[in-house]
């Protein structure tokens, strides 16, 4: 992300509004430019499409949008990817093997979802469940709010059309980043954890259930940066998308089940059961099966 524009885009954008915005807008660029020189680069994502698990019966198919979470940059593994990670325990849960086809891009915005959409139904017409994270790019890169939703939410309805569940992961918190110094960290963990409970409310206004990821995460992240950030300090690491992927299954159980939508704002069973999953992954640390490559239309 091209963060000496940031400072601009979060502010005029989003509209922080008046002469706070003139005056933030400048010592934030001060400060983007600094974040900038500080993060690093964090390499290729991997390719994660294919057949994660094994068991008997059809393989549950699952589609993923979004952005450079959703693709997993930052970690080498497929099966540590964010997608793969999902993959890999839904496909223990359920005794079945999941067929992942993912149609994320890096640096995609909210506007780029419909276009990631038609490349994923080509290759997989009719998912039985899609995971959708966005949102962190619309922000940094100075997107109308009211533009973003409604690319979110056409992309839930097309797809609840087409017979998928929908789960969305919102726009994780931009303050736990550490190479973004004061005063940006803490507009950007403002105005993405606002920008989040936007997304919420068109999203499940739409069908789909919802995971605050910088709600969820944003403390672990930033209690331990080290562990959770992957060498670019910007990216998660292989055991920050492990949380991640552990935040979201609730959401993925429930959506699988045919559950509405909550609208409520915290679920403590949710947040309990996410850390003793943590608890239990640091103590047993069992092993992810390779995925098997496969060519997919697309």
């Amino acid at each position: 992300m091209a963060w000496s524009e940031t400072a601009r885009r979060i502010g005029v954008g989003v509209g922080v509004g008046g002469a706070a915005t003139a005056v933030g807008a400048a010592l934030l660029a001060y400060e983007a430019r600094r974040a900038r020189a500080k993060v690093g680069s964090p390499g290729e994502a991997p390719r994660t499409d294919g057949v994660y698990g094994s068991g008997r019966g059809t393989p549950l198919r699952l589609l993923v949008l979004g952005d450079s979470l959703a693709v997993g940059l930052g970690v080498h593994d497929p099966r540590q990817t964010f997608a793969g990670a999902v993959a890999t325990r839904l496909a223990r849960e359920r005794g079945r093997p999941v067929r992942l086809v993912n149609a994320a891009k890096i640096g995609a915005e909210s506007a780029h979802l419909p276009e990631q959409l038609e490349r994923g139904l080509a290759a997989n017409p009719r998912p039985d469940l899609t995971l959708v994270v966005v949102g962190a790019n619309d922000l940094t890169h100075g997107r109308h709010w009211s533009e973003s939703l409604r690319e979110l939410s056409g992309t839930i309805h097309r797809l609840r059309d087409a017979g998928s569940q929908v789960v969305v992961g919102t726009c994780p918190d931009l303050g736990t980043v550490q190479p973004i110094a004061p005063p940006l960290r803490q507009l950007a963990a403002r105005l993405s954890t606002s920008y989040a409970a936007h997304q919420r409310e068109a999203a499940v206004e739409a069908g789909a259930h919802v995971v605050p990821l910088g709600e969820r995460l944003g403390p672990s992240f930033a209690k331990d940066p080290g562990r959770y950030f992957g060498p670019d300090r910007f990216h998660p690491s292989a055991d920050g998308y492990r949380l991640g992927a552990e935040a979201v299954m609730p959401a993925v159980r429930a959506a699988l089940a045919g559950r509405e939508p909550s609208k409520g704002t915290t679920d403590h069973a949710t947040h309990t059961r996410t850390r003793g999953t943590e608890r239990s992954r640091r103590t047993r640390g069992s092993p992810a099966r390779e995925p098997r490559r496969e060519q997919l239309q697309r």
